[in-house]
Order: structure tokens, then sequence, then C-alpha cells
């Protein structure tokens, strides 16, 4: 693997990091907003796919 697709996997993991942190706050705030029983159901599941492809990128390094 070359410089470059590893660069672009670590700005991807990035990407991902931070959108589990910004799932993370919307579980706790915006989840009360709406129906918190499919509010935490949507997020939870999000949440799982994302450990899953972080998991995956972390494996191709």
């Amino acid at each position: 693997m070359d410089e470059q697709e590893n660069n672009f996997l670590k700005n991807l993991q990035l990407v991902f990091v931070i959108g589990l942190v910004a799932q993370l706050i919307t579980l706790f705030y915006a989840v009360d907003a709406f129906d918190p029983l499919y509010g935490t159901i949507f997020v939870g599941v999000s949440l799982i796919i994302s450990v899953i492809i972080l998991w995956v990128l972390k494996k191709m390094q």
C-alpha cells in the first residue's frame, strides 16, 4: 500500500470518528425531541455500522 492510500484511509477513519462523536451528541440531545424508542434504535444501529466500518478500515491498513 503506498503513502497516498494510507493517508486516504487515515482521513476516512478521521471522518468516521467525527461521525461517531456527532452521533453520540445526537443520542443525548435529539432523541428526547423525537420518539425516544425509535430515536435510540436508529442512532444505535448507525453507531454499530460506523464501528464496523472503522474496524474494517483498521484491518485494511
